[in-house]
């Protein structure tokens, strides 16, 4: 999520270095080193809030954006305030969308092959798919007794043997507490 928040304010100033140059305009490289500062961290504030900051957009276009004419300077100014604002909170948006989808398909991915895994069952056309997710995610023990925390075991040693572990493609079911049904 960080990721997709740096890259939609990183598109808010490439939108506004852009509206300066089409207007010819130096509106960016007249501030300040402090004052680029505060305003990078308005900027990544306001964005972090997208609809506040189309809100703020609209409200401030529709009350203020009507005072000075078109070919001003001052209008020149707004639009290239205005347009990184509006740039940032929808590429913010949409990049939150796509790596929701992304996160989605990937939980459905592994949940397929958990299930794959827990019946035993193998398809050979996912085997690049299989050999990856075996390479990624380890699958770990808990010594009996113990209270050392290891992935992908359940807490308080309810978990498999170092020997259940070895065997490949082989149901391991670990209940914590009292079990619904055995197999």
């Amino acid at each position: 999520a960080w990721c997709t928040y740096a890259v939609a304010v990183g598109v808010a100033f490439a939108m506004w270095a852009w509206a300066d140059r089409v207007q010819d305009i130096n509106f960016l490289s007249e501030f300040s080193p402090v004052a680029l500062i505060l305003v990078m961290a308005f900027y990544a504030w306001l964005i972090s809030y997208p609809f506040v900051g189309l809100i703020f957009v609209i409200f401030f276009e529709q009350r203020i954006g009507g005072l000075f004419s078109v070919s001003s300077d001052v209008r020149k100014g707004m639009n290239s305030i205005l347009a990184p604002i509006f740039m940032g909170c929808i590429s913010y948006f949409l990049m939150n969308f796509l790596s929701g989808v992304v996160v989605a398909a990937m939980d459905a991915a592994l949940f397929c092959y958990a299930v794959e895994r827990s019946l035993g069952q193998k398809q050979e056309r996912f085997d690049q798919l299989y050999f990856s997710i075996q390479q990624t995610f380890a699958i770990g023990t808990v010594v009996r007794n113990s209270s050392a925390v290891v992935p992908g075991v359940a807490p308080g040693g309810h978990g498999p043997t170092n020997a259940a572990v070895a065997a490949p493609w082989q149901a391991h079911v670990a209940v914590v507490g009292r079990p619904l049904f055995t197999w």
